[in-house]
C-alpha cells in the first residue's frame, strides 16, 4: 500500500520554471496589473500584487495555493506541457505561508503595463 503525505494548501513548495511557466506567470502578473490599473489608475506607488521573484538557485518559492491559482488552468488537460523543470514540485511541510510576510512582496511592476 502506498504511503501518503498530507501538505497544507498554505505550505510552501517551490518550482523552477521553464520558459512555458515563465510566460504564464508573467501574463498572470500583467492581467493583474491590468485589473489594478482599471480600478485605480492613479496606482503610483506600490500596490498589493505579489511578485515571486526566483531564488539564487533559479526557484519560485510560494504556496501551494498559488501555485495552483497561476498555474493550474494551464496545466489541465492531456498534452497539456508542465511550466515546472522537469515537471517537478518541491513541498516544504515545514515552512507555513502567511500572506505578505517576506522580501518578495509588494515589489513594483513599472514596465509590465506596456
Amino acid at each position: 500500500m502506498p504511503e501518503y503525505h498530507k501538505y497544507n494548501t498554505n505550505d510552501y513548495v517551490r518550482v523552477r520554471l521553464n520558459t512555458i511557466g515563465l510566460e504564464i506567470y508573467y501574463r498572470y502578473l500583467q492581467q493583474g496589473y491590468q485589473a489594478l490599473k482599471q480600478k485605480a489608475p492613479s496606482i503610483k506607488q506600490r500596490h498589493p500584487l505579489q511578485v515571486i521573484v526566483p531564488d539564487s538557485d533559479g526557484y519560485h518559492e510560494m504556496s501551494l495555493y498559488q501555485l495552483m491559482h497561476v498555474f493550474g488552468p494551464s496545466i489541465y488537460g492531456p498534452g497539456a506541457e508542465s511550466p515546472f523543470e522537469d515537471n517537478v514540485v518541491e513541498f516544504d511541510g515545514q515552512k507555513v505561508y502567511t500572506k505578505f510576510n517576506n522580501e518578495q512582496v509588494n515589489r513594483e511592476l513599472d514596465g509590465l503595463d506596456e
